[in-house]
């Protein structure tokens, strides 16, 4: 039997789909609660999959995408009579709302026109039931905001004005991304994006900066970058974009629910502002000594095309070391395989260097025990866990460390450098933090991207958005914080002085001390 809607207490809404189908292509959104009596049960004879984490959701909302389809759909009846179950077969299209309407054999599926009465009606309801929802599950389960300025509680208020003038899904998503931005944290975010929305940083970024005595100063570059190739070098002052004084930039790009004076916000604040949008060019007004130039920058997004190979090897000669990069590839399995294949063929050098500065997007720990697991020789521990919103819930403190067990034909037993930077990001320094607790490498390189722990998929039900969001802490193993790490051997970026590559020249320095 299906009960009433419900949202229970510190709910989770995962990402709801039918098997085999991906939640980010857009979806028809169907309320498939009939006066609280009514369910889908199977599309064209698929099961429609409802998830769950810890805490068990009624979802009260179906994914599905466009076409014609035929919906297989249960009635509970009223006291012991037996429930009744129906086909109705409609075509729905994507980013359109519908819902079940009439009874028995009558029973059909309706769009809610979003420009009638009734169906601005419904919006404005769905929109505000997932605002809430987004609210609750981010007070609930976010596990930073004891590190944070932010004053959550007070967001539904400073936000109430916008959400009244909401009319679409697009002004939805655009104002969620403002909400989620009172975290000032670059690891929560949503999983779908508008042609004008900001770039995530770091994946979507080409420059690293920081304030340093009242200045914006450009702290790193991403090689082959738009901003490389223009120019852009460390050191240089960011004195405006888009002939915007930053200052001026920076502040309207900060939040309503913390003070403007918070120094992580403000540099949050600055990345974001230099990362731009999808949708525009950015002209850089930059200072090195007494020399104001201007860079222009285009609009086209530089970075997400996944590359050729997810892993790329090499030896370096004549120093007979082996050279392996990861092509932001740490989040499937391939990449074990590929890895696998690389250090088989490296098998006999004497000293390896693993590259991970070019992996913004992440991955999973299953890669990451896949990589690690060919440097140990027994089981270790490679990072901790700390769950926040249960010790909330409960005042119970859960914590737990996660394992790496040896893997595959042979251990690599030779020196190994891990190359990081600022676009090693969440499993990228998870392995970097794994080499440096079990002792099977040295991290060289800049602090790392210090995106906060570990995210979990929460999809709002009445509109189908995404959300990523830190739940867990993660600590090296002896307790320092994963975004506080700071490597072994620490690269000057902005001293280079040669066309050579800084980070591997430093990696190749250690390796020829370790013989």
């Amino acid at each position: 039997m299906v009960g009433p809607r419900r949202i229970l207490r510190a709910a989770v809404v995962l990402c709801l789909s039918l098997a085999g189908l991906s939640c980010e292509a857009p979806k028809a959104v169907i309320d498939d609660v009939l006066e609280g009596h009514a369910r889908i049960l199977t599309v064209d004879g698929r099961a429609v999959a409802r998830a769950h984490s810890r805490v068990v959701t009624m979802v009260p909302s179906a994914l599905v995408p466009p076409g014609r389809h035929t919906f297989r759909v249960r009635i509970e009846s009223p006291g012991d009579a037996p429930d009744e179950t129906l086909l109705v077969s409609a075509t729905v299209a994507a980013g359109k709302w519908y819902r079940f309407e009439g009874a028995g054999q009558t029973l059909r599926l309706v769009e809610e026109p979003p420009d009638s009465p009734a169906g601005r009606a419904a919006s404005q309801d769905k929109f505000r039931q997932d605002f809430d929802t987004a609210w609750r599950s981010v007070a609930a389960n976010y596990g930073y905001f004891d590190a944070k300025g932010t004053s959550w509680a007070d967001v539904p208020k400073l936000y109430a004005a916008d959400l009244d003038k909401v009319r679409t899904r697009d002004d939805f998503v655009a104002l969620l991304e403002r909400v989620v931005d009172e975290l000032y944290d670059p690891h929560a975010q949503l999983n779908t994006n508008l042609a004008t929305s900001p770039r995530l940083v770091p994946s979507g970024t080409d420059l690293w900066a920081e304030w340093r005595g009242g200045k914006a100063i450009i702290t790193d570059v991403r090689d082959s970058s738009d901003a490389q190739k223009g120019g852009v070098k460390p050191n240089d002052v960011v004195m405006g974009i888009d002939y915007t004084p930053i200052t001026e930039a920076v502040e309207a790009r900060l939040g309503r629910s913390y003070p403007h004076s918070v120094p992580a916000a403000r540099d949050w604040a600055l990345r974001a502002v230099l990362a731009g949008r999808h949708n525009a060019a950015r002209l850089l007004q930059l200072q090195d000594g007494d020399t104001i130039r201007t860079v222009s920058l285009a609009a086209r997004d530089q970075f997400g095309t996944q590359a050729a190979e997810p892993v790329r090897h090499s030896r370096i000669a004549p120093r007979g070391v082996g050279y392996v990069r990861f092509n932001d590839s740490l989040g499937g399995d391939s990449t074990i395989v590929a890895f696998d294949r690389a250090l088989a063929d490296l098998r006999d050098t004497r000293a390896l260097i693993l590259d991970l500065r070019d992996t913004p997007s992440g991955g999973n720990s299953t890669v990451a025990r896949g990589i690690l697991g060919r440097f140990v020789g027994r089981e270790l521990p490679y990072q901790r866990h700390v769950l926040p919103s249960e010790e909330r819930d409960t005042g119970v403190r859960r914590s737990w460390l996660e394992l790496v067990s040896p893997r595959g034909p042979f251990r690599y037993q030779r020196p190994v450098v891990v190359l990081v930077g600022h676009w090693t990001g969440s499993m990228g320094e998870g392995i970097a933090i794994g080499f440096d607790a079990t002792g099977a490498g040295t991290v060289v390189g800049t602090p790392m991207a210090g995106l906060l722990g570990a995210t979990e998929h929460f999809v709002l039900p009445r509109t189908g958005v995404g959300l990523n969001l830190p739940v867990e802490r993660l600590y090296h193993v002896n307790g320092t914080p994963r975004e506080a790490f700071r490597p072994r051997v620490i690269v000057d970026v902005a001293g280079a002085r040669t066309t050579e590559d800084p980070f591997v020249a430093a990696g190749l320095r250690v390796l020829a001390r370790r013989r």
